[in-house]
């Protein structure tokens, strides 16, 4: 996660030049983890504040592989144009020769996300990595966990060896 980098280095620009450096060579990609934070007054969880996690290009092509051979257009586009995507619209999928059969079974099994709060007609879609739900339902609580503790201390404060 592109979090715990921030946390552990201070050179934030740095980190974010050789991260960019690395998703054009096409070595990472980088996904939008939704739902990892709580969600907004109207109940759904918004984009702003959402972790970005950080997987091997090689990892997720080889998941995408395995699952099924139906998905050979979404992983050319993947693995050429759609290397530094971390969203695209319906119309962009379908413009590359992405079908709406495969869009619908790449949802099904969990390489795309539809996005909710994507404003205008075109629908859009989040790449993601099946499986990713128990992950982000793990840290966020987690995090509530680490707030609940910080909450129970007189100053709203605790060393890092007894986290």
């Amino acid at each position: 996660m592109l979090s715990q980098l921030h946390s552990v280095f201070s050179t934030h620009t740095l980190i974010e030049r050789e991260l960019s450096t690395l998703i054009d060579q096409g070595i990472l990609r980088k996904l939008i983890l939704r739902g990892s934070i709580e969600p907004g007054p109207s109940g759904q969880a918004t984009s702003s504040g959402s972790d970005v996690g950080l997987i091997l290009s090689s990892t997720y092509v080889a998941l995408l592989s395995s699952h099924s051979p139906l998905f050979d257009n979404f992983t050319y586009w993947i693995k050429d144009a759609g290397r530094t995507a971390v969203g695209i619209s319906h119309a962009g999928l379908v413009e590359h020769g992405i079908h709406d059969g495969e869009i619908n079974k790449l949802i099904e099994m969990g390489f795309l996300v539809i996005q909710h709060e994507r404003g205008g007609a075109d629908e859009g879609y989040s790449i993601s990595v099946p499986g990713v739900g128990g992950f982000v339902r793990s840290l966020r609580g987690g995090r509530k966990e680490l707030l609940r503790a910080l909450k129970r201390q007189k100053y709203k404060e605790m060393l890092e060896k007894v986290l």
